[in-house]
């Protein structure tokens, strides 16, 4: 439970919204309210780049909130991107890749070609 109130940036409120509608209007109690467990979401961040994260013994329920809508912690383009496609890929994590193939710029022909690989399931599809 938390010990003080998570506002959005819309103080008079917004009334009964879904979810969509939450995401859609940035707001902080949607995206608190929906948030993922407090270990799940501290282990679908690490092994990355060093961002500001909170450890696992400094994280309580306000973290917990506000790490859903983004504040308190930092995260590199790249993991941004991976979280987002993440959820929009039925929960599966893939290893991200900037580039999908490498031609020889003589020849023609493919000297690098990446392929989606799947690291693991990391929310469910459900969620």
């Amino acid at each position: 439970m938390l010990d003080r109130t998570i506002r959005d940036h819309n103080y008079v409120g917004w009334g009964p919204i879904t979810f969509l509608e939450g995401i859609q209007r940035s707001s902080n109690t949607a995206m608190a309210l929906r948030i993922l467990g407090l270990v799940k979401l501290l282990d679908l961040m690490s092994g990355e780049a060093k961002g500001i994260l909170f450890s696992k013994e400094n994280f309580g329920p306000v973290e917990h909130a506000t790490t859903s809508f983004g504040q308190g912690i930092s995260v590199t383009p790249i993991q941004q991107i991976t979280a987002v496609a993440a959820a929009v890929n039925g929960g599966k994590l893939f290893t991200p890749y900037v580039v999908s193939k490498v031609y020889d710029s003589e020849t023609g022909k493919v000297t690098l070609e990446n392929t989606p690989t799947l690291k693991k399931q990391v929310i469910s599809e459900e969620t």
